[in-house]
C-alpha cells in the first residue's frame, strides 16, 4: 500500500489531519458561541429557560469532547494519516495484528462514539422539546402525543446504543482497543454501528419534519407556509452530513476496512462526518432562537406577517361560528374545517394576544417568534 496514495474504495475522498484538526476545533468553538447567544437571548428577552435550552448544555459538552478526540487523534498521527506500512502479509494474516498506533486509534474511537451517541440524543431531544414549546398548547393533542412518542423513542435510542457501545466487551473495557484475540470476547460491533448510523439518519429526518403537517394544514397562503417551513428547515443542514456518513458506513460494510482501503483514513472519514453532523446540528438547533437578534425588518418581520395572516384567518373562521364562545372564554378551533388537533395548537398559539387562556401563563409570550 502506498503511503502517498492510500487505496480507497468509497465515493468519498479521504480526510487528512489538517481537516480533522480544523473540524475538531472550529465546530465546538462555533457551538460555544451559538449556545451562549441562545442563553443571552433568553435573558435579554426575559424568557424562561426551557428543557430545550438546558439540553443544549450536555450536547455542547459532548461535541467539545468529540472535537478533542479528533485533535488528539491527529496529534497522535492515528487520524488523518495513512495506515502505517506493515510487512508483506496477506490481508488474512494482517487482521490479528495490532498495527502501530491502532490501540490508540481504537481507544479514541471508543470514546468518540460514546460522546457522539449522547450528543445526538441531547440535540434531537432539544429540537423536539423546542417544537413542543412552540406548537403544543393543549395536552393530548395530536402533536402532543406524537412528540411524546418521539421523545420516548429518542431516549431509548440514546440509552440503548450508548450502553451497547460502552459495554460491548462487558467489563473488559480495554478489549475495545486491544488485540484481535481480546476483541473476540466482544460483541460484533459492525451491526450495532450500522444500525446506529441508519437509525440516526431516520430519526434526524423524523425530528426535522415533525411540525410540517401542522404548518401545511393552516389556512394561509402557500407562500406563507413555505416561509415558516424554511425557518424550521434550518435543521436540515446537518442531515447531509448524516447521509454522507451513512453511505460511507454502508460501503465499509460491503468492502471491509483493511482488505480494500486504508483503515486509519476510513475510520477518520467516518469520524469526520460524524463531527460535521454534530457540529452543524448544534448550530441549526440554536439558530431559530437567535433570529430575534436580527433586525425586525428581516426574519422576525416575516414571522410576524405569518402570525398576522394566521390570526386574521383563524379569527374570521372563528367568527363564522359565532362569538358566544369567544365571549365566554371558550374556543371553537376544533370546529374549523380542515384543521386537525395539531393545527389547533399552532393557531391558538399564534393568537396569544386574543386568546391567552389557551396557553399556560408562562408560555403566553412564546408564539411563533421562536424565542
Amino acid at each position: 500500500m502506498s503511503k502517498q496514495q492510500p487505496a480507497k474504495f468509497s465515493t468519498f475522498a479521504f480526510v487528512y489531519h489538517g481537516n480533522v484538526i480544523a473540524a475538531g476545533a472550529a465546530l465546538p468553538a462555533v457551538g460555544i458561541i451559538v449556545v451562549a447567544l441562545r442563553y443571552w437571548t433568553r435573558v435579554k428577552r426575559k424568557t424562561r429557560l426551557g428543557i430545550d435550552d438546558w439540553l443544549m448544555v450536555p450536547a455542547l459538552l459532548c461535541v467539545i469532547g468529540m472535537g478533542a478526540c479528533l485533535i488528539v487523534g491527529a496529534k497522535k498521527h492515528v487520524m488523518g494519516y495513512p495506515t502505517p506500512a506493515t510487512t508483506a502479509l496477506s490481508p488474512a494474516d494482517e487482521v490479528p495484528l495490532l498495527l502501530p498506533g491502532q490501540g490508540t486509534l481504537e481507544l479514541i474511537e471508543w470514546v468518540f462514539w460514546s460522546l457522539m451517541i449522547l450528543a445526538y440524543g441531547f440535540i434531537k431531544l432539544s429540537a423536539t422539546f423546542f417544537y413542543r414549546r412552540i406548537f403544543v398548547a393543549q395536552a393530548w393533542s395530536a402533536f402532543d402525543i406524537v412528540t411524546k412518542i418521539t421523545i420516548t423513542f429518542i431516549i431509548m435510542w440514546t440509552i440503548g446504543f450508548f450502553l451497547v457501545n460502552v459495554f460491548g466487551c462487558g467489563k473488559h473495557f480495554s478489549s475495545n482497543w486491544g488485540t484481535f484475540q481480546k476483541y473476540e470476547q466482544c460483541v460484533d460491533g459492525v451491526p450495532e454501528l450500522t444500525g446506529m448510523i441508519i437509525s440516526d439518519f431516520i430519526t434526524d429526518l423524523i425530528v426535522l419534519i415533525l411540525p410540517f403537517p401542522i404548518i401545511w394544514r393552516l389556512h394561509m397562503t402557500t407562500t406563507r407556509k413555505f416561509a415558516v417551513t424554511v425557518i424550521l428547515l434550518l435543521g436540515a443542514s446537518s442531515l447531509g452530513a448524516s447521509l454522507a456518513r451513512m453511505v460511507l458506513q454502508i460501503q465499509v460494510n460491503m468492502y471491509g476496512y483493511r482488505t480494500k482501503a486504508d483503515v486509519y483514513l476510513t475510520i477518520t472519514a467516518i469520524s469526520y462526518w460524524s463531527m460535521i453532523e454534530a457540529g452543524l446540528a448544534v448550530i441549526a438547533v440554536c439558530l431559530p432562537t437567535l433570529q430575534t437578534l436580527l433586525t425586525r425588518g428581516s426574519v422576525q418581520s416575516l414571522v410576524a406577517s405569518v402570525r398576522s395572516a394566521i390570526s386574521l384567518r383563524s379569527m374570521r373562521l372563528h367568527s363564522s361560528h359565532g362569538s358566544r364562545n369567544f365571549r365566554t372564554g371558550q374556543n371553537s378551533y376544533s370546529e374549523m374545517p380542515g384543521v386537525e388537533s395539531g393545527a389547533e395548537d399552532i393557531i391558538a398559539l399564534t393568537n396569544v394576544e386574543r386568546l391567552p387562556h389557551v396557553l399556560k401563563p408562562e408560555n403566553a409570550h412564546i408564539g411563533l417568534e421562536f424565542a
